[in-house]
């Protein structure tokens, strides 16, 4: 940035710089991380491209390459795509974030009313015919009309010398049919989107098969990118005026006080409400009185019991409404932590036992049990084999063995 200060660029420089960073904050390079358009680094970004623009837009007009009383025929083909130059820099108004909602309004503001002066420029040169390119010699022919009939009278004839927003939004949509209707409304988008998808494809035709070489071919080119550019600009048109109307809609933000107040319009600020409340404490005091002379109710008051009854349960019951009235507006505890689990634990509410201790308890009980039932096992298995011993010894005397072979 120091060297565009110091030395000055040709228009030609000047507007690929711009085109360049305009470029870079609408499609980051490939394989770059995406980027916050809030973030601090983006919005710096933002305010750098609006400067290049802004110089582009100065050296235009010191050139003074435009002029209201030229024809398209007037103009150079290498001056041609400068038209383009209020569309980008509205791009780039639009990328401009503020929190606050009046700054943001006045930069949707701007962005209007540098589409709309782009669109003025162009229709001025007659760019919005649909024969425009066919007669520079690109020999690609068009359907329909790039915008409506209507819509075209409307920018090439501004009221007043300056184009209106509402206006210009009617007459886009005259296409669609004499209602404003959400269907209408839906048509005309989608018309709207399929000659933007045309011209893109007859654009990037143009631009590949065009010879550098070929005047006509080039001035063709270009020519379809303003229509492109223009049809764009409508669908921004079209966006802005809806957040604009959202803006409008916001609240205004409640008055701070700032800090070049006086001392003594602090002070009285500050002890205004500290009066208001200090009379309104006094005239709730109980001995303030009910009512003043135009019968305007003073303080509150709670209707008691009529005092035809007797005098202690009168006593008695304005004394428990005061106690209601003065109390805490809720019911305050009735015993103490230690008092409820003692009641919990006369009522068998707590469990006792658990955790380690319990566990090992446990343990030691089932050991128990399982070395009483083993014992008791082994003791069973030696009584069993002591009487089976028994019964052999019952049935095989001894000597009753083989006798075959006595002598």
């Amino acid at each position: 940035m120091a060297t565009e200060d110091i030395q000055p660029t040709s228009l030609k420089q000047a507007f690929q710089n711009a085109r360049a960073a305009t470029t870079a904050l609408l499609s980051p390079p490939p394989g770059s991380p995406p980027r916050r358009p809030d973030s601090p680094s983006y919005q710096a970004d933002v305010t750098q491209a609006l400067n290049l623009w802004s110089r582009v837009q100065s050296q235009i007009h010191t050139l003074a390459l435009f002029s209201p009383n030229e024809s398209l025929d007037d103009l150079a083909t290498s001056e041609i795509k400068y038209l383009a130059t209020e569309y980008h820099l509205a791009q780039t108004w639009e990328r401009k974030l503020q929190l606050n909602g009046k700054q943001r309004a006045i930069v949707v503001q701007t962005a209007i009313e540098t589409y709309l002066a782009f669109l003025a420029t162009i229709a001025g040169y007659g760019l919005l015919d649909k024969d425009a390119a066919t007669a520079a010699g690109a020999g690609i022919t068009s359907d329909g009309p790039i915008l409506s009939p209507h819509l075209v009278t409307v920018l090439s004839n501004p009221h007043a010398g300056k184009l209106d927003l509402q206006e210009v939004l009617r007459a886009s949509r005259s296409a669609a049919g004499p209602t404003s209707s959400a269907e209408s409304t839906r048509a005309e988008k989608i018309a709207r989107f399929k000659r933007e998808r045309a011209l893109e494809t007859a654009a990037a035709a143009a631009e590949r098969s065009t010879d550098l070489h070929d005047e006509d071919a080039v001035r063709a080119t270009s020519i379809l990118g303003l229509q492109l550019l223009a049809l764009r600009a409508v669908g921004a048109l079209d966006g802005l005026a809806m957040e604009q109307d959202l803006l409008r809609r916001f609240p205004e933000p409640p008055p701070t006080n700032t800090a070049s107040s006086s001392s003594s319009s602090s002070s009285n600020t500050l002890s205004g409400p500290r009066e208001r409340v200090d009379i309104l404490t006094a005239s709730r005091a109980p001995q303030a009185p009910l009512l003043n002379p135009a019968g305007k109710v003073l303080r509150p008051f709670t209707i008691l019991p009529s005092s035809s009854g007797a005098t202690s349960g009168t006593s008695s019951s304005r004394q428990a409404v005061l106690q209601r009235v003065q109390g805490t507006g809720q019911y305050l505890p009735t015993m103490t932590v230690e008092e409820y689990l003692d009641e919990e634990m006369k009522r068998g509410g707590i469990i006792s036992g658990g955790g380690e201790a319990s566990r090992k308890k446990e343990d030691d009980g089932k050991s128990d049990e399982e070395d009483t039932n083993r014992a008791m096992e082994a003791a069973d298995l030696k009584t069993i084999k002591a009487r089976e011993w028994d019964e052999f010894v019952e049935a095989n005397p001894k000597g009753s063995g083989n006798t075959m072979n006595r002598g």
